[in-house]
């Protein structure tokens, strides 16, 4: 009965192993994908939008004065052109952020904090962002999606009206933390097997070799906090 047992459970670890390999390699392949679509727009939608503003500028320079009615139409077409060039733009940030491609995650995290608080009202306080700090890019990706699903619990559940952001190296160690005022999560939510989000997230970052903790209080806020090794093991 004790080998059956042992044999059962060796299969459901092998089973688990495997389901978690099949999960890290599909997001490698859903990141893969996205930047390429983020690639692809760029070059291709944003490029010629670019370029009919450029030529509808033209346009708009070389109007007869008297034509005003025709200018008034063209003005509305620019700002109609621009509206969707900043979509686009907004599109390509969501798809892959070029901000973490070329400056790093350091910078990524903070532009990411400013968008948001610009688009939620909440205040955001950022401090500790090493600069220099090199990540490898999977674990860059995987903490800066981690961090995207922690912002977005914050605005969806927190009702915070302020978070602290900070990022440290610390004895080989990355550290991400944040911090909202809101109404605190509960034990049992923090571990609770329909916290989809939180799984998700804790998912990605074991992927990396990293670990996710979430602690809160009733009214008194939440504190998640991402670790990663710098180095592979």
């Amino acid at each position: 009965m004790a080998s059956v047992l042992t044999e059962n459970g060796d299969m459901m670890a092998a089973e688990l192993q495997a389901l978690r390999s099949l999960s890290r390699r599909l997001q490698v392949a859903a990141e893969e994908e996205r930047a390429r679509i983020a690639r692809q727009v760029h070059d291709t939608l944003a490029q010629e939008l670019a370029a009919l503003t450029l030529d509808l500028h033209d346009v708009v320079m070389d109007l007869p004065v008297e034509n005003e009615d025709l200018r008034v139409r063209l003005d509305r077409m620019q700002q109609s052109i621009g509206l969707a060039s900043a979509a686009v733009r907004k599109l390509i940030n969501e798809l892959r952020p070029g901000v973490l491609d070329h400056f790093g995650l350091a910078a990524a995290i903070e532009w990411q904090t400013q968008e948001f608080g610009k688009r939620t009202g909440i205040a955001c306080q950022v401090s500790g962002l090493e600069q220099s700090v090199t990540v490898p890019r999977d674990r860059a990706t995987a903490v800066y999606r981690a961090f995207e699903e922690a912002l977005t619990n914050v605005s969806r559940h927190a009702r915070a009206t302020r978070i602290e952001v900070s990022l440290e190296q610390r004895e080989g160690l990355l550290l991400l933390s944040l911090l909202d005022n809101g109404v605190g999560i509960e034990e049992g939510q923090a571990s609770s097997s329909s916290s989809l989000g939180l799984i998700a997230m804790r998912e990605r970052i074991r992927h990396v070799g990293g670990e996710v903790d979430v602690r809160g209080a009733p009214r008194e806020g939440t504190r998640v906090q991402i670790t990663i090794p710098l180095l592979t093991p």
